[in-house]
This record gives C-alpha cells, sequence and structure tokens, in this order.
C-alpha cells in the first residue's frame, strides 16, 4: 500500500507543532499548539526575546507525486532521436495516456522509495503566527 498523502490526508496527518525564537529556525515537536506556547514562552524568556514564532509541522509533499508525464514526454520529444521531421506523430500520447502513465509511474516510485526507506523524515511549517510574550502572559493569568 502506498504511504503516499493527498493534501487532505496531509492536513489531518500533522496535528504536531514547533517553536521558533527567530521565524527562520524552528525547534521541537509538540503534540498540541497549546504545548508549543509554553515551549515558546520558555525559550523567548531564556533568550530574552520579546517574542517567538509557533508553526504546524506539515510533512513535505511525497517524492512520487512530484513526477510529471507531461515533463517526461517532452524530454523525449526534445531528445535527438525524436525531434526530427521522420519521427512526428509517433510519440504522441492523449491525456488519457499521459494520466494513467502518472498513476502507474507513482505506483512503482511509491514501491521504491518504501523498499529503501528513502519516505521524508522533515517537516515543513505553515500557520507561522507570533507571539509577544508579555501579551500570551496576561492570556494566560485571565
Amino acid at each position: 500500500m502506498s504511504k503516499s498523502m493527498t493534501t487532505e490526508s496531509k492536513e489531518l496527518a500533522s496535528e504536531k507543532w514547533s517553536v521558533s525564537t527567530d521565524e527562520e529556525h524552528y525547534v521541537g515537536e509538540y503534540e498540541s499548539k497549546e504545548d508549543a506556547i509554553e515551549a515558546g514562552i520558555e525559550d523567548a524568556e531564556i533568550e530574552q526575546s520579546g517574542g517567538f514564532w509557533i508553526g504546524r509541522c506539515m510533512p513535505p509533499i511525497q517524492p512520487e507525486e512530484v513526477f510529471r508525464a507531461e515533463e517526461w514526454i517532452d524530454d523525449v520529444h526534445d531528445h535527438e532521436d525524436y525531434c526530427s521531421d521522420w519521427a512526428d506523430g509517433q510519440f504522441d500520447p492523449t491525456d488519457h495516456h499521459i494520466e494513467e502513465l502518472n498513476t502507474e509511474v507513482r505506483k512503482v516510485m511509491s514501491a521504491w522509495l518504501d523498499r529503501h526507506n528513502l519516505r521524508p523524515t522533515h517537516w515543513s511549517i505553515e500557520q507561522a503566527s507570533i507571539r509577544h510574550v508579555g501579551a500570551v502572559a496576561k492570556l494566560k493569568s485571565d
């Protein structure tokens, strides 16, 4: 079974949050937004900064989803064996053929990635927002 994620399942898969004191380098994975805020307050106090950022940890698009049959077909058309007059019309797949190729190749890529344990383990940050330490502390005391 493929471990490839659609955008919808990708969003449902991540409920982890991370913290940054410089908006660029995020550290830690927290199970909830509230846990990330608590860690952010501590980090900001240690670094004596006025605030911190929290963001949702999201897995990247899976590598096989980056494959595009259209690009491969363009590369074939540009190859010296296919770009001359004698090759016109010999390699002209339909939209249905292209979609079928995308599906089939991605299945093979997915199996290969799984077999060799090459799935990405990093994450990207989405829904980042800044928190000001004084404002967060006030909200917590109310």
